[in-house]
């Protein structure tokens, strides 16, 4: 994957336990990386690995559920290098337990915002540019519990089944325009968050978000020219 030392790489959600791993992959090979985050960047939460020029990140707050901020997110990456090459959007969230009959309208409207409607936005300003500039990649965050359902669960999957929609479209609206758009679907992922919320769960069998890394550096690169509009599955043991 030698060709993402040459590439400008989107990172959202760039402070979560993925997005840590994500940004660091992509600076490890030769990328400049725009690390997004909704608020103010913390220093150390989008510093990159030991040894990384500081010509090649940069720290951006952007509300990607909005509009401008994700309009300004591609401005300012361009602003700053030119071009934009790959977009990863992980802005996403969970909320779950609650059957259909008992749940509250915000928490629907609030897993489409944070999952659907935030890839939507960033997708549609990188492609933009992709566009413009004459190709370039996208990977977005689905889920296996968008293709296999569990009680509780319904707003979180029909959102992460919505970005698995949206990104076949986006990849068939890409196909002729050098713009390939895939989605990464892992089970539960081994970050500080998760082991809060499941302390008894089995860390072992979860998927670690430096693997997952690895393979969203696999689709974003030329490796994987021949590969658009996939659904990777990534489950570890679990």
């Amino acid at each position: 994957m030698k060709d993402l030392a040459s590439k400008v790489v989107i990172v959202t959600g760039a402070s979560g336990g993925l997005g840590t791993a994500v940004v660091h992959a992509f600076l490890e090979a030769g990328s400049a990386v725009t690390a997004v985050t909704r608020r103010s960047p913390e220093p150390d939460r989008v510093d990159g690995p030991p040894g990384t020029s500081e010509d090649r990140l940069m720290g951006l707050s952007a509300d990607v559920e909005d509009e401008a901020g994700a309009e300004r997110m591609v401005r300012d990456t361009v602003a700053r290098w030119g071009r934009a090459d790959v977009l990863v959007s992980l802005v996403g969230g969970y909320q779950g337990g609650t059957r259909v009959v008992a749940m509250d309208r915000s928490v629907w409207e609030r897993m489409l915002s944070l999952n659907l409607t935030s890839t939507f936005l960033s997708a549609k300003h990188a492609f933009r540019q992709m566009e413009a500039q004459g190709g370039g990649a996208i990977v977005t965050v689905g889920t296996r519990a968008a293709v296999q359902v569990r009680p509780g669960e319904a707003a979180y999957a029909a959102s992460k089944a919505g970005v698995l929609t949206l990104t076949q479209v986006l990849a068939a609206e890409g196909k002729d325009r050098g713009i390939r758009v895939n989605a990464v679907l892992p089970s539960v992922i081994d970050t500080p968050t998760n082991r809060r919320s499941l302390p008894k769960a089995d860390f072992a069998r979860w998927v670690k978000p430096e693997q997952l890394a690895q393979v969203i550096l696999f689709l974003a690169s030329d490796v994987s020219a021949e590969i658009n509009g996939a659904w990777v599955p990534v489950y570890g043991l679990a």
